[in-house]
């Protein structure tokens, strides 16, 4: 899951900005911003200048996850000048960030304990949006029962993800031979479809911006590489839009690579049980998944290890 938020420009621009140090990391990796305006931007130029530049780094899309599709209605500015709410929750807003003069406007005593809620939206105060508990709520979910629909796994810990990203990576070095020893054709109940196709298949349908998709994977000694590849391409026969390609790591090469995560830009999912998690219609085990930034993670050296130790194969563009 994703928390949808929006910001107060009014309370950005006359200094409610001390949660920015705390924001950051959450933001990172549960939170996507929504606003299709120029109107942070505005606030945050006039800023003190150290505080300009952090705030200009946060809001740049190529950083920080920030849905800026244009939408009907008014700014948020407009909304909470004139109490209109509503209309940030048709806009899909799930939390918001209050400075005090607009909380005074609409009614809203921010000193209360949270969460305060207008509607469907979470409001509290700007300062203290990292203590949301629509943020609370999300970093707490790390495991996946076991018999819980694939499709539900995929809704819980990716489709948020997937929605805003540019670049998603698969590295797991089992995806491609769990792809290979999966039934060509899935059952008419589809028990057999391998993670991997479901995965692709997902990703396809929810990217709002992604094109291309990169797996780092290997052949175990009982697969031909050319088997690995046929069974992947055959996972990538129904997601037409996007382009795959797969880094095949060489067989005595490929037991050091034993992490198993999914990237979704800077956010890396670590994942124990790799993209098997979304093997058949339902989970055969429990499984953890947890978020991380990729440069905690350090997935940028794996990757860049790896590419040295792998053959490139595109298989659907």
């Amino acid at each position: 899951m994703i928390v949808p938020f929006a910001l107060d420009p009014d309370a950005l621009r006359l200094g409610d900005w001390r949660c920015l140090g705390r924001l950051a990391p959450i933001w990172a990796l549960w939170g996507v911003l929504i606003d299709g305006t120029t109107e942070l931007e505005d606030a945050a130029d006039q800023l003190p200048d150290g505080d300009k530049k952090r705030w200009l780094s946060l809001l740049d899309e190529k950083r920080m996850r920030r849905d800026r599709q244009p939408r009907a209605g008014l700014t948020v500015r407009q909304c909470l000048e004139r109490g209109s709410i509503r209309d940030l929750e048709l806009a899909g807003v799930q939390l918001l960030g209050l400075g005090e003069e607009s909380a005074k406007r609409l009614g809203i005593d921010l000193t209360t304990p949270p969460p305060t809620h207008r509607g469907q939206i979470e409001v509290c105060s700007l300062a203290h949006l990292d203590l949301a508990k629509k943020f609370e709520k999300i970093r707490d979910e790390i495991f996946v029962p076991e018999k819980l629909s694939t499709e539900e796994v995929w809704k819980r810990h990716f489709e948020g993800l997937a929605k805003y990203a540019r670049q998603v990576v698969i590295f797991d070095r089992y995806a491609g031979t769990d792809a290979a020893g999966a039934p060509s054709v899935p059952t008419n109940r589809d028990y057999g479809t391998n993670g991997l196709r479901h995965f692709i298949d997902w990703l396809a349908r929810d990217a709002q911006h992604c094109k291309s998709l990169v797996i780092y994977t290997a052949a175990v000694p009982r697969f031909r590489d050319d088997a690995v590849i046929e069974a992947i391409r055959r996972s990538c026969a129904r997601a037409q839009r996007l382009s795959v390609a797969v880094r095949l790591i060489e067989g005595d090469k490929e037991s050091k690579f034993h992490d198993r995560y999914v990237r979704f830009d800077n956010t890396v999912l670590r994942i124990g049980c790799g993209i098997e998690v979304l093997k058949g219609r339902a989970t055969n085990r429990r499984a953890e998944i947890s978020r991380v930034d990729k440069y905690v993670h350090e997935s940028e050296p794996w990757e860049t290890e790896a590419r040295a130790a792998a053959v490139l194969y595109e298989v659907s563009s």
